[in-house]
């Protein structure tokens, strides 16, 4: 945050403000499963603290790359709730919420891809499908995982027509987690995240 093209701290606490989640994923980005295990957990204590310290939610952790084990999992579980890792999975309730995969959205995706992800979803029984946006453009995505913001737009107002619910991470887990039958809580599954 606040360096020259990211998001500034003051527009981060006012996402949270409007409803999205912030989360960790490390301190200086580093592959976990690459860098000496006290300097890996050092990683994870440090950014568990960042964002406490600077009042922003830290209850989810992404994996760096999406590289962990079963030992940086346990370290990551001490500090998060929530392990993301870069896995595109399938799931059915009750959520395992220990580690969790999302749909990396690329450059090459278009709503209607992403819409039809949710479709295929919806048709196997998925209770919760996880989209990971690593980067806006409002000009031509120069990056793999950066996509056009009217795409984005466009996938948004095609789940509110669909009547599907945006969701964050922790609200998911915290309905569809192993705590109880979701059917009971809820009606059943049937919750779409972006």
């Amino acid at each position: 945050m606040d360096q020259s093209g990211h998001l500034t701290l003051l527009e981060v606490q006012a996402l949270e403000a409007a409803g999205w989640e912030t989360g960790g994923q490390s301190v200086t980005y580093a592959n976990l499963t690459t860098i000496p295990l006290d300097s890996a957990r050092s990683e994870i204590r440090q950014n568990y603290e960042q964002l406490a310290n600077l009042g922003l939610a830290h209850r989810s952790f992404a994996l760096p790359a999406g590289h962990s084990n079963e030992r940086i999992d346990a370290i990551i579980l001490e500090y998060f709730d929530t392990i993301r890792t870069s896995q595109n999975e399938r799931y059915r309730c009750p959520l395992g919420v220990d580690k969790l995969g999302y749909y990396q959205v690329e450059d090459n995706d278009d709503a209607n891809s992403l819409l039809m992800r949710v479709a295929h979803g919806i048709n196997e029984g998925e209770c919760l499908i996880i989209f990971g946006f690593h980067r806006l453009t409002t000009g031509e995505p120069d990056f793999i995982t950066t996509v056009r913001l009217t795409d984005f737009e466009v996938f948004l107002d095609g789940l509110r027509k669909r009547r599907l619910e945006v969701t964050t991470l922790s609200e998911a887990v915290d309905r569809l987690g192993p705590l109880g039958s979701p059917a009971e809580r809820y009606g059943g599954c049937g919750i779409s995240e972006a």
